[in-house]
């Protein structure tokens, strides 16, 4: 079981993920951490990488709170090869970027930061057997051994370790899931994203 915690604990801290670009943009937040307080100016330094001659391709870029409200999007100025994003949020949010190539169609970035999160509350009143219903559910989990099997693969991506994992999970079922991080040491922020 304490390899699953770990597991979950690693995925679920939210800060900043990048898939493969044409050419690979550097996100830098403002914040090492990725995290903001209320009404402080938060966001990225993008920048292209020294190598990069691609002033031919275009960047665009979307920024919502919550993954669902829009707060900025447009094309993104590269020509001096930095450029910002950014914004200023008076109530706790999650921020997600989702940056674009014009090169090729899947070529994006993703990052996310979040604006004072211990003072996120639920968006809907707490159901009265919300308590009962999760204690079954973890009870039930607890009694399964998780047997994780980690199957290394290709990652396709220079510099990236990759595994498919699958877990037990309850009545018979099991957990599939990916892993992925760059062969170096240090800790890494972490993005778990759910079907």
């Amino acid at each position: 079981m304490t390899f699953f915690r770990h597991i979950v604990v690693s995925l679920s801290a939210f800060a900043t993920v990048a898939c493969a670009f044409a050419e690979q943009l550097a996100l830098t937040p403002f914040r090492a951490s990725g995290i903001y307080e209320l009404g402080e100016r938060a966001g990225w330094t993008v920048s292209l990488p020294p190598s990069s001659a691609s002033n031919d391709v275009s960047y665009s870029y979307t920024l919502k709170k919550n993954n669902s409200t829009l707060i900025a999007s447009g094309p993104l100025d590269l020509h001096s090869h930095k450029a910002t994003i950014e914004t200023t949020l008076d109530e706790p949010a999650m921020l997600y970027l989702e940056l674009s190539a014009s090169s090729a169609a899947t070529n994006r970035q993703t990052a996310g930061a979040a604006i004072a999160p211990t003072k996120l509350k639920p968006t809907a009143p707490r159901p009265p057997d919300f308590d009962a219903f999760w204690e079954s559910k973890i009870k039930l989990l607890h009694a399964i051994d998780p047997e994780p099997v980690l199957t290394p693969e290709e990652s396709g991506q220079s510099g990236v370790d990759y595994w498919t994992i699958k877990m037990k999970n309850i009545e018979g079922a099991h957990v599939y899931g990916q892993l992925a991080r760059p062969i170096r040491e240090g800790k890494f922020p972490a993005m778990l994203i759910l079907q």
